[in-house]
């Protein structure tokens, strides 16, 4: 007989939920180190019973957290666990805080009935508490950027630098323009003699042409030469 009833008891997590008169969420996530608040309706008869938060699968085996009738202080914000009834609203509020990966399992919401023959009334939530790592997607691969060097400012340095590099081509330069125009100048100014000696020439040549007397008159004539390269004309 203590055999059948225990098993009975554990059938209970299987029940529908339709034939409970307490109900509450089947499952529940929540990260490491959150807090979590559990609502358990319960049927209007119920208003005065007592509701307790347990942990396992069967009210003979599970760890009592939290019970309306305590008498310490509850403050839902700082207790581990807390329990608050509104028989107004018909509903009973489980809080816990401060969760962490062990305290993932099996829950149960519960109404005592305090009868022999009539079991408490439950409504079972599983409990998972993950790490926060966990739930957050990959990093996005990071793309290689290739960062180039800033150019280098021009400083008082690299420009002496530069200037060093240009001064002797500067006077080269300058070296070959004054040569250049060194022999051209020179052989303008040679021009600029040979040409009135030329003159010169023709002038004589065409005063000879033009010489009336005979030709032995010119025996006693006299032949002045400018220069050395008139006496080549004659």
């Amino acid at each position: 007989m203590l055999q059948l009833y225990i098993l009975t008891l554990g059938l209970l997590p299987w029940i529908p939920a339709s034939l409970c008169r307490v109900n509450t969420e089947e499952e529940f996530i929540v990260l490491e180190g959150g807090s979590l608040t559990i609502p358990c309706h319960y049927e209007r008869q119920y208003a005065g019973h007592v509701k307790y938060w347990c942990q396992g699968t069967t009210r003979e085996f599970c760890t009592t957290l939290a019970r309306t009738d305590d008498t310490g202080p509850n403050d839902p914000a700082e207790d581990k666990v807390s329990v608050f009834d509104d028989p107004a609203q018909q509903v009973f509020t489980v809080t816990m805080n401060k969760l962490k990966v062990g305290d993932s399992g099996w829950y149960m919401c519960g109404v005592e009935i305090g009868s022999v023959w009539n079991a408490d009334d439950v409504a079972f939530t599983n409990i998972k508490v993950v790490h926060a790592a966990s739930t957050t997607s990959p990093p996005a691969p990071q793309q290689s950027v290739v960062h180039l060097p800033p150019p280098k400012p021009i400083t008082k340095e690299s420009w002496n630098s530069h200037s060093r590099m240009l001064e002797p081509i500067v006077v080269c330069s300058s070296l070959m323009l004054l040569v250049a125009l060194a022999i051209l100048g020179r052989k303008l100014w040679k021009l600029h003699k040979v040409d009135p000696v030329r003159r010169q020439v023709k002038d004589i040549k065409a005063r000879f042409n033009e010489y009336p007397g005979d030709v032995s008159d010119l025996q006693n004539a006299t032949v002045v030469f400018i220069n050395k390269e008139s006496q080549d004309l004659y």
